[in-house]
């Protein structure tokens, strides 16, 4: 499980990186779509830690054992949890991602989306994922656990 976790983040990391350099050439649907990919392997990151640790994938039910175990500012950090969730809900819906995907009314994704949808979704994209990543590093660093470590 804890090499699934670290797969997860370097994917997370790794379409981040591709989704800023997508909006960088301008190539609105495809910095969306890394955005989108980076939103959905974050999550499953920071379920799959909550799962190895808790024995629950559920956020909201682990929230206060994740806040706890982050020594952070509670109101603080379950904002953080609040805005992740709603980042995911908003960027994983399946209409958008077939919009995304395929496009509507005969109109291909590149001609629908604006640079604007495209650096709001990078940008949620990078704050989802910096907080999926601050979570498993204190809750991996919390637990002295190694992810390096294959057991």
């Amino acid at each position: 499980m804890k090499r699934e976790i670290e797969i997860k983040i370097r994917e997370a990391y790794q379409t981040l990186f591709e989704a800023w350099e997508a909006l960088r050439k301008h190539q609105n649907d495809e910095a969306i779509r890394k955005a989108i990919k980076c939103i959905k392997a974050s999550m499953e990151t920071v379920r799959k830690t909550s799962k190895y640790l808790f024995n629950n994938e559920d956020i909201i039910k682990t929230s206060d054992k994740i806040i706890e175990k982050m020594n952070g500012i509670i109101r603080l950090e379950r904002r953080r949890i609040a805005r992740a969730l709603l980042i995911e809900r908003i960027w994983l819906n399946p209409y958008l991602i077939r919009l995304v995907e395929k496009g509507t009314l005969d109109l291909k994704p590149k001609s629908i989306l604006k640079e604007e949808e495209a650096r709001i979704a990078v940008d949620h994209a990078s704050e989802v994922y910096y907080w999926a990543d601050s979570v498993v590093f204190k809750l991996i660093k919390s637990n002295k656990i190694q992810l390096n470590n294959k057991s």
